[in-house]
């Protein structure tokens, strides 16, 4: 079974086949050319691991890996109610549907 972050380079290697719209570096980061929109891709990438392996919540980190977005930013959207978390003991855990929802908001602001 692939580990999240095979996983993860698998879609970035699909989504590149697929449109040609981003350079993968060395790194495993991904940077977008302007004709491709960065939510659009973002919800390509959450939604293209299969609902077995998807998981119901992220860490932080899984948060920052997945988006780019740096831990204060996910801290200020969380701050500010624009992504929900759950708490359970010193955890704090993203529930993927409030991301998802997140960049499905910003996704139609562009629109």
């Amino acid at each position: 079974m692939p580990t999240k972050e095979e996983d993860f380079l698998h879609v970035i290697l699909m989504i590149t086949s697929f449109n040609g719209g981003l350079t993968i570096h060395q790194n495993g980061y991904a940077q977008m050319k302007d004709s491709v929109s960065s939510s659009h891709l973002l919800a390509t990438r959450l939604n293209a691991v299969s609902d077995i392996n998807r998981p119901i919540t992220l860490r932080v980190s899984e948060v920052q890996r997945i988006t780019g977005l740096g831990r204060t930013k996910i801290y200020a959207l969380i701050t500010n109610g624009e992504l929900s978390i759950v708490k359970i003991g010193r955890a704090t855990l993203i529930p993927l549907s409030s991301l998802e929802a997140l960049l499905e908001r910003g996704q139609q602001h562009r629109s």
